[in-house]
């Protein structure tokens, strides 16, 4: 059970920079709303929601590490389809993921 969703963590990538940040929910939430306020865009978008900074730096390490050269040809071919496959592969041992929640019920 999730006590407190605001205190998940939440890995963003954004496409510009084939880059990957952690943050938690709440802070998450925050910087979108001051960018709505300002009318700035966010380029990075949330990929993945971690109960834990260990399982979202896991994630990190793993993205940055094992697939990170195959998501960056990727990236430069703009093949968007196969980047996203990349991170779901990587996503799949840690992230709270619908059909996880699904078996907790």
């Amino acid at each position: 059970m999730i006590d407190d969703p605001l205190k998940l963590f939440v890995v963003e990538y954004s496409m510009r920079q084939n880059s990957v940040c952690r943050s938690t929910l709440a802070n998450v939430i925050e910087n979108n709303l001051n960018n709505v306020r300002r009318g700035h865009a966010y380029e990075y978008v949330p990929i993945g929601l971690f109960r834990s900074r260990e399982d979202a730096d896991i994630f990190i390490t793993h993205f940055n590490h094992t697939l990170a050269e195959q998501a960056q040809f990727e990236f430069h071919s703009r093949d968007w389809r196969r980047v996203a496959d990349v991170i779901e592969t990587l996503l799949k041992p840690q992230a709270i993921l619908l059909s996880n929640l699904e078996d907790q019920k």
